[in-house]
């Protein structure tokens, strides 16, 4: 069990709200030998235009090993240690983006560790000299209850560097199938619930309400598996904007059309669709 990061806190209404839906359109390999050895292919065409990506993976000496290679000119090289504090769980990762012509463009330097009930995650990030600074501070306790912490900073080593402060808090039931978080940003003043419930095997349901400056944003979402390979998404936003997408379990593929619809009378509706494959 790795650690629940503060990002991870809200992480199962999150996807329902932003998996699946879209007006992309992706097509994903992946495949994986018995030595861990991977390969992921994947490709994306959008209205900001068409990209690619080639990944694989490698475990050796105890490192994770990932290279990527992207149709825009970079390769990311990633190494993970798992488990580097003795009898903890723990991960760290260092990252890499390289292009041929610009040389190093971003380095990325983060971990994460679970010590007992607390959970803490750091990340730092620059494009030679990593500034940018996130820290996650989560604490879990009564097996139902967690609060965080986290404080972020764009330019950690300026004379005077800003530093956003949120806190949050989290309850899960016994059996998982109902979620409560909510979230308040220090600095932004900005204040964010959300809820996730499963109320049977078949359905999933989220909300969610943001309220920042006198301004209040909600959004719902739903799930229902037809049956065991076809499950039917859709959600709806206060600003009128609507998502709908269908879920098809193909052999070893996923595909997922989708459809996007903003009630207004300027606005054309969106579609797109994924298609995932696995060996």
């Amino acid at each position: 069990k790795m650690p629940k990061k503060f990002g991870d806190l809200a992480k199962p209404v999150s996807d329902l709200f932003s998996d699946d839906f879209g007006t992309e359109s992706s097509v994903k390999y992946t495949a994986k030998s018995a030595n861990g050895t991977g390969l992921e292919c994947k490709g994306v065409s959008s209205g900001k235009g068409t990209s690619g990506e080639l990944s694989t993976t490698l475990n050796w000496a105890g490192l994770d090993f990932k290279e990527t290679w992207k149709t825009e000119g970079s390769v990311t090289s990633e190494v993970t240690k798992k488990n580097f504090i003795d009898a903890k769980s723990s991960k760290a990762v260092t990252e890499l983006v390289i292009s041929p012509t610009d040389g190093i463009k971003k380095v990325t330097i983060k971990a994460n560790v679970e010590i007992g009930d607390i959970h803490a995650d750091i990340k730092t990030a620059g494009p030679d000299i990593p500034k940018s600074l996130d820290f996650g501070l989560v604490y879990s306790f009564l097996g139902n209850w967690s609060v965080g912490f986290k404080a972020s900073s764009k330019d950690i080593l300026s004379s005077s560097p800003s530093i956003n402060k949120t806190v949050a808090g989290l309850y899960e039931s016994d059996a998982k199938d109902l979620f409560v978080y909510s979230e308040v940003g220090l600095d932004s003043q900005e204040v964010t619930g959300k809820v996730f419930s499963t109320s049977t095997p078949q359905t999933k349901f989220g909300a969610s309400i943001t309220s920042k400056g006198g301004s209040t944003t909600l959004a719902a979402v739903g799930s229902y598996n037809l049956d065991d390979l076809t499950t039917v998404k859709a959600s709806l936003h206060s600003d009128k904007t609507f998502n709908f997408a269908t879920i098809h379990k193909v052999g070893a593929a996923t595909i997922s059309p989708s459809a996007v619809i903003k009630f207004d009378s300027s606005a054309q509706p969106g579609f797109g669709i994924s298609i995932k494959m696995a060996n």
